[in-house]
């Protein structure tokens, strides 16, 4: 009995089987040890699992191999459920009953796979009446022959689909004149190349059309300058990141849907010390909050404190603007300047009705009285202002009073005196 285990021994390290040939002469390996062969050689499983063979994990004892199973409790793949006793295979099935999913009912015992088919008869549908030995599965072509339908006349053997194309030789629509591989399919484009339309330059890939534009750096004109990411088109922004590809204008006026250098409400980040012009929505060289009253503005943030952006709305002339005080409640302010006339306008920045107040004569008038402009006559001085001597003092440009709460603080409404008879008062210094 001890010579047939050892023969055994010696037939398995020979075979390089389940049988572990290190161990001294008469005896074999079990549960990590040497142990005395027993009757049927002393052989077990875990030889072969510790062997690193986990593909094989069963010792075989009438081959004395290594394998994969020798019962279906030895199995434990759920994809591989069965012992195929033959081959010592883990497979998928054995026979039909074990193919339960209504895509793959036919069990091919020689793949050990369920498959939709084996033959053509096991394809139902009509639509896909061909068995494809590669896959197992019911397809529509082998062949080119049996693709039927005009708009998909070639058969894609691999997949045994039937496809519009192949290359772009076969697509004759000359609408959609390129074959895009991957899909089979004849589209307008596969590239910008292929768009020769110059107002739909551009190839957008994923649906193989030509268009206006990809992205809004294709919208060069600023009152269309977002690109639609549906329509691909170029349209109004509606929000600064549709600007943001153009480097001078990236910023969407709302009210306009231009993409601007600047708004109102961008003036602090996009112009800095300087402001953002309200009208033409650039950054404007005037220092933020230098312009006194009066003075021409081109937005709010230009003015002196307190001051806004209005129109001059003098004789129905509601430009040039300038920059003006708000009326307090009520009533417009005497002092420290003469701003004593109501006046009905509009903002710069927002473009709505609004009161200010405003100087008895024009803002021009009022900035040569305001400066003491040197004059000869009333000639010299803006609109109805006149030209002010007194006693010894430089003749200079000034304004008609009634009242002296017209004039600048410090001055009075006097009776003219010097070259000028006119019989009118003006502000003069006292």
């Amino acid at each position: 009995m001890a010579r047939t285990a050892i023969f055994v021994a010696a037939l398995a390290a020979a075979l390089g089987g389940c049988v572990r040939p290190h161990c001294p002469e008469g005896l074999v390996e079990s549960q990590g040890g040497c142990v005395e062969p027993t009757v049927d050689g002393g052989l077990d499983s875990r030889p072969c699992a510790r062997g690193g063979t986990g593909a094989a994990p069963v010792c075989n004892p009438r081959t004395l191999r290594c394998v994969a199973c020798l019962a279906t409790d030895d199995c434990a793949d759920p994809s591989r459920p069965f012992c195929d006793r033959t081959s010592h295979r883990c497979v998928g099935c054995l026979e039909g009953l074990h193919c339960t999913d209504p895509a793959t009912p036919v069990c091919d015992p020689v793949a050990g796979e369920c498959r939709g088919c084996r033959a053509a008869s096991d394809c139902a549908e009509a639509s896909h009446p061909i068995c494809q030995a590669r896959s197992g599965a019911c397809v529509e072509c082998a062949k080119t022959d049996d693709c039927t339908d005009p708009a998909r006349p070639f058969c894609e053997a691999f997949s045994g689909a039937c496809i519009e194309c192949r290359a772009s030789g076969d697509c004759r629509d000359p609408s959609r004149p390129q074959c895009r591989s991957s899909e089979h399919r004849c589209v307008e484009c596969l590239a910008s190349s292929d768009c020769h339309d110059a107002a739909r330059p551009f190839c957008e890939t994923g649906t193989g059309t030509c268009a206006a534009c990809l992205t809004s750096a294709d919208c060069p004109d600023a009152s269309n300058g977002a690109c639609d990411p549906v329509a691909r088109t170029c349209r109004a922004c509606t929000a600064d990141a549709e600007c943001a590809a153009h480097a001078g204008t990236p910023v969407c006026h709302v009210g306009t849907g231009r993409c601007v250098a600047c708004t109102t409400e961008t003036a602090a980040s996009r112009c800095g010390a300087t402001s953002c012009d309200a009208t033409t929505h650039t950054c404007t060289t005037t220092p933020r909050r230098s312009v006194p009253s009066c003075g021409l503005c081109r937005a709010d943030a230009e003015c002196a404190e307190g001051l806004r952006c209005v129109s001059a709305a003098r004789n129905n002339d509601y430009d040039p603007y300038r920059c003006m005080p708000p009326p307090a409640a009520s009533t417009c302010p005497s002092t420290p300047e003469p701003f004593t006339q109501r006046v009905s306008g509009y903002l710069l920045d927002d473009a709505t009705r609004a009161t200010f107040c405003a100087p008895v004569d024009s803002c021009a008038a009022f900035l040569d009285y305001r400066a003491r402009k040197p004059c000869g006559d009333d000639s010299s001085c803006a609109d109805s202002g006149v030209c002010a001597t007194g006693g010894s003092h430089e003749a200079t440009c000034t304004l008609a009073c009634d009242r002296s709460a017209v004039c600048l603080s410090g001055d009075v409404c006097a009776g003219r005196t010097g070259l000028f008879t006119s019989g009118t008062n003006e502000c003069r210094s006292q």
